[in-house]
């Protein structure tokens, strides 16, 4: 499991703490205790093997969707935009079948997998919010490939006064 804390980002010394709760069978502050937890559960639905952990460490930025037969949504392209800027789209309008059909899967899926998407999002952002120091190596390859989400935001909140 400790692959797996390392490739979320969890620092040494928090893994450490973590184990050493285990060892010495202490009782576990509830915050810590609801939080192994969560950690232990994602390393369970994982399947725990090394392979499947660093395929889920390295597809930290990225989700197929339905395994990949209706695209992927790429997280490392992520970018705040304004509630005015978005465009409601009519997908039964659509006047190529084919394209409406993949759109209707997508949207689908991609609701059936809400959950998982938005954590997977504040994942991402959580990690491109930290100081490169406080990143494992390959949270630090994660964050070079992404837009600059911390200046991005930024930008929009003045775009929202305009």
């Amino acid at each position: 499991m400790v692959p797996l804390l390392w490739g979320m980002g969890i620092s040494g010394d928090m893994i450490e703490n973590l184990c050493g709760y285990l060892r010495s069978k202490t009782i576990v502050p509830e915050a810590i205790h609801s939080q192994m937890m969560n950690y232990y559960r994602q390393y369970i639905a994982i399947g725990g093997m090394p392979e499947a952990v660093q395929k889920y460490i390295d597809t930290k930025d990225f989700r197929k969707i339905n395994q990949g037969i209706y695209g992927a949504i790429n997280f490392n392209n992520m970018i705040p935009v304004v509630e005015s800027a978005l465009l409601l789209i009519d997908i039964d309008a659509m006047e190529d079948s084919k394209y409406q059909r993949l759109l209707q899967n997508q949207y689908k899926c991609i609701k059936a997998d809400r959950e998982q998407i938005q954590l997977t999002a504040k994942r991402l952002r959580d990690t491109l919010f930290k100081k490169d120091e406080e990143l494992n190596g390959n949270d630090k390859k994660i964050k070079e490939r992404c837009c600059d989400l911390p200046l991005l935001e930024e930008v929009v909140k003045h775009y929202g006064n305009h």
